[in-house]
């Protein structure tokens, strides 16, 4: 029995000495584990320390360079001014700005040449290029001014701010802004025929006043006003027009016309037709009359004045039936 438990302690004791064993082991590994981390660490920061250095250096050749550089690119400045202060210098830029289409600016530039530099050898070069521009520029305009013919009073305002808005001469700033002035008249004078469009569908414009001699009743018909009548809308519209005539204040009668009437169709989306108005009004004497008084019309539309024409154009000769 004795020897059992001889045998059983003798095993406990063993074990006692390997965990022993085990644990001093592992406090070993844990120092050599530290230790190799310590030196990973120590070397890392190390490399670090070298290439904040190399990078240290790296920045001070990059100041020096960008020092240089300055002083390169500050050099080549005072000697482009100095160059664009001569006379080839100024010829250059001038023609820069003609390529880009600032001829106001170069034709100043052009003629600072010449007083700068009043025997400059580039002088035949630039009176023939000053010639050009101004050639070029007349040119220009003229053809914008025959555009006008073929466009409608918005796009003409819109042109015409346009061609405003660029570099120009003053000769044709001059003319432009005339221009402008015209077509901003124009555009107020229409407002009332924009607005009997915009209720009716109708455009209605004076295209033609004078003298008819027409026999109406027993009398004989004197001024007249030729409408032209469009459709801007998309369906067919029936509308009145009228006339009151006056001589001064005196009125002299009235006309007017039905679009959709009983025998007159409706006018149809984008068609157009011309119509006359006329009061019968004038005896034969009268009307062989050269000088004939000045003759105003008010014209409106579905009762809605549209405007007041005067019948400017005389009557000449006798009429004939």
């Amino acid at each position: 029995m004795n020897k059992v438990y001889f045998i059983i302690l003798t095993i406990l004791l063993n074990a006692c000495g390997d965990s022993s064993q085990l644990s001093n082991q592992r406090e070993d590994s844990e120092k050599t584990k530290t230790s190799l981390q310590q030196a990973e660490h120590e070397k890392l920061v190390a490399e670090l320390k070298s290439k904040i250095e190399t990078l240290k250096e790296n920045e001070s050749k990059l100041v020096d360079k960008i020092k240089k550089l300055e002083e390169i690119n500050l050099q080549n400045s005072t000697k482009i001014k100095e160059y664009e202060a001569t006379d080839q210098g100024m010829w250059i830029q001038a023609i820069t700005l003609v390529d880009s289409n600032k001829f106001e600016e170069a034709m100043g530039l052009l003629d600072s040449i010449i007083e700068k530099f009043p025997e400059t050898d580039i002088r035949k070069q630039i009176d023939k290029k000053k010639k050009e521009i101004k050639a070029n520029e007349a040119k220009r305009w003229k053809t914008l001014e025959k555009s006008f013919a073929t466009l409608d009073l918005n796009n003409k305002m819109a042109s015409i701010a346009a061609y405003l808005s660029e570099s120009l001469l003053p000769e044709q700033r001059t003319l432009a802004e005339k221009k402008d002035v015209e077509f901003k008249i124009e555009w107020e004078k229409n407002k009332a025929e924009r607005e009997i469009e915009s209720e009716t569908g109708a455009k209605v414009q004076v295209i033609e006043t004078g003298w008819k001699w027409v026999q109406c009743d027993d009398e004989f018909m004197g001024p007249y006003i030729k409408l032209k009548v469009q459709n801007t809308s998309n369906k067919a519209i029936e509308i009145n027009i009228s006339a009151d005539f006056y001589k001064g204040n005196e009125s002299i009668g009235n006309a007017d016309k039905d679009i959709g009437g009983l025998f007159d169709p409706s006018l149809k989306a984008g068609k157009f037709q011309t119509i006359t108005l006329f009061p019968c009004w004038g005896s034969r004497n009268d009307l062989i009359v050269l000088n004939i008084p000045s003759i105003t019309a008010e014209i409106k539309v579905n009762k809605m004045p549209l405007r007041s024409v005067a019948v400017k154009k005389k009557a000449v000769g006798y009429p004939s039936f």
